[in-house]
Order: C-alpha cells, then sequence, then structure tokens
C-alpha cells in the first residue's frame, strides 16, 4: 500500500505533464477523452480525478482522527459512571446492544490511522530522497551508476566539529559535509552545492547544503568494523588508498550494526569472484565480538577462508 501511494503521488506531476502534452497536440485523444466522459456521466475532468488521491492523503489522516475521537468520546460517555447509575437503571449495554461493535469500531479506526501515518511519512522519505537525488544529479554524479538510495545519515567524525552526511548507494558510499550556507534562505545556492530542504536531521536551519567529499565505489570500498576503545565507531576507505580514510561514528550501535551489515552485502556483492552463500551468511552475521573471537579481522581480508584480494575484506 505505502508503494502504490507514493509511486502515485511522486509520478502525478509527470502524468499531468504527460496528460496536457497529449491534450494540446492530439485533437483525436481529446475527443475521446470528452466521449468517455459523457458516456460515464462523469462531471468532473480527467485531470481532476488524478488529483483527487493526492488531496485526499492527508485529509485520510484527518477525518480517521476525528471519528477516532468520536469514537472514544461515545466510548467514555457510555461506560461513565453517571450513565451507568442513571435514574431508569438500564446498563450501557442494555440500551446500546451495539457496544462491543463500538470498542471494536476503535480498534478498526486506530489501526486505519496508524496506516495512514505510516503512508504519510514513507510518502515525504521518498519525496526527499527523490529531492537529494535531484540535486546530486547537479553536481554531475552518475546517478545511474550510483543505483538505488539504500541508507542516508549523519556520522560524527572523529577530529572534526562538523558531521558527515553519508549516503550509501547500491554502487557507491557518497561521503558528504554539511554546510550552512550565508545566504538569505529565499536565495538559491551557488550550483556547486546540493540542497537539503526540511531535512529533519538538521536542527534550526530551515535550508542547508551539502558538499560531495568523495565518492566510494563498492568495488573498492574496504570496511573496517572494529575500532579499539570505540565500539560505535568504524572506519571506510576506497582500496589502494589508505589515506582517504574516513572514521565515522555512528549515533547508537543499532545504526553501525546495520549500517556496516549493508556496506559487507554490498561488497561481497561487487566482488568479482564467486562467493559462496554460507560464507557470504557468516560474513554478515558476524559481530565485532565475533570477528575477534574468530580471528576475522575485517581490514585485512577475510583470511585463508576465502580466496579474495583486499579489496574486499572490509
Amino acid at each position: 500500500m505505502e508503494q502504490l501511494y507514493a509511486d502515485y503521488c511522486l509520478n502525478f506531476d509527470s502524468s499531468m505533464h504527460t496528460l496536457n502534452m497529449m491534450q494540446q497536440e492530439c485533437a483525436e485523444f481529446c475527443a475521446r477523452l470528452v466521449v468517455l466522459q459523457n458516456d460515464l456521466r462523469h462531471p468532473l475532468s480527467v485531470d481532476t480525478y488524478l488529483l483527487k488521491p493526492v488531496q485526499r492523503i492527508m485529509r485520510y489522516q484527518l477525518m480517521l482522527q476525528e471519528c477516532l475521537k468520536q469514537c472514544k468520546n461515545v466510548l467514555a460517555q457510555l461506560t461513565s459512571p453517571e450513565f451507568v447509575d442513571s435514574p431508569d437503571g438500564c446498563d450501557p449495554i442494555s440500551k446500546f446492544g451495539g457496544l462491543s461493535e463500538l470498542r471494536q469500531s476503535e480498534v478498526t479506526l486506530s489501526h486505519a490511522l496508524t496506516r495512514m501515518i505510516r503512508i504519510a511519512e514513507y510518502i515525504n522519505k521518498r519525496k526527499a530522497d527523490c529531492d537529494l537525488i535531484s540535486h546530486l544529479g547537479t553536481l554531475h554524479l552518475n546517478m545511474d551508476d550510483l543505483g538505488d538510495l539504500l541508507l542516508k545519515g549523519y556520522f560524527r567524525v572523529l577530529g572534526k566539529k562538523a558531521q558527515r552526511f553519508i549516503l550509501l548507494f547500491h554502487g557507491a558510499v557518497v561521503v558528504c559535509k554539511l554546510v550552512v550556507p550565508n545566504v538569505p534562505a529565499n536565495e538559491l545556492c551557488v550550483h556547486s552545492l546540493v540542497t537539503v530542504s526540511g531535512a529533519n536531521e538538521v536542527k534550526n536551519e530551515s535550508r542547508n547544503s551539502l558538499e560531495v567529499h568523495e565518492v566510494i565505489r563498492c568495488d573498492e570500498l574496504m570496511l573496517i568494523e572494529c575500532i579499539p576503545k570505540d565500539p560505535l565507531a568504524f572506519h571506510i576507505l576506497p582500496f589502494g588508498n589508505p589515506k582517504s580514510q574516513h572514521t565515522l561514528q555512528a549515533p547508537s550501535a543499532e545504526i553501525k550494526r546495520v549500517w556496516c551489515r549493508e556496506m559487507k552485502r554490498l561488497i561481497l556483492e561487487h566482488y568479482n569472484a564467486a562467493i559462496p552463500d554460507k560464507v557470504k551468511a557468516i560474513v554478515l552475521n558476524m559481530s565485532e565480538a565475533g570477528a575477534m573471537k574468530t580471528g576475522f579481522v575485517p581490514s585485512i581480508g577475510i583470511s585463508d577462508r576465502i580466496p579474495v584480494k583486499p579489496a574486499c575484506s572490509y
């Protein structure tokens, strides 16, 4: 459901552009639309019908909130002591045989509201990702080579005041630096920067920018997962250029686990030789403690158990 709504909303502008172009350039198409509209007795035009689902995404949430509020109010009144001890001596169940149905309706409305909130959040996330990818494309990055955006987030860098904004694509890791532009919010940033509007991770700034520092392709990526005395930190660097190492500190152990697991998966996936699935599973599920106990050193290879070059050794 989330995917369906997100695809529809994100493709709406493109759909309207195509519809307007067809209406302007193809008289036969316009005539056919008029015939269909008359035959079906639809009072609204096609573009209006296309707009309805987009408009109603947030209205559904507001409607469900109001319905749930009223449902709870009625239940509170029916089960209140004043109502139960009313002069006629009747309990709420005898007065309202549908009390159990009303409670079930409350549960159903609550689930529906949660689902619609989740859909709205997913649409906002997809929209933000699309905007970010579009801006990255203005920096002459080949977004087709990068592939799908899998993860994004802010990490602290040891010895640096500013955080790094890291984007993990299917084909590469993009390391960026957060920059607050010295221009009014209503002015455009210079085209060498990537504008990020409304990023929840950036506090007290309505408009910020990103400078791309480095792009590390996954087939050249090395990951050092175990950092002494810093359980939240890990290194990433391109094979063949150890001076370009980035030491990132995750906000939590769970975030580090998710990122390291995904990067290990991509490194294995981009390796140019076959690796047994059983070995892949062992590597992906190997924690820092497990790696240290078994003698697995992420920075120098998968030992002699896998015949791989150091570039695939995390």
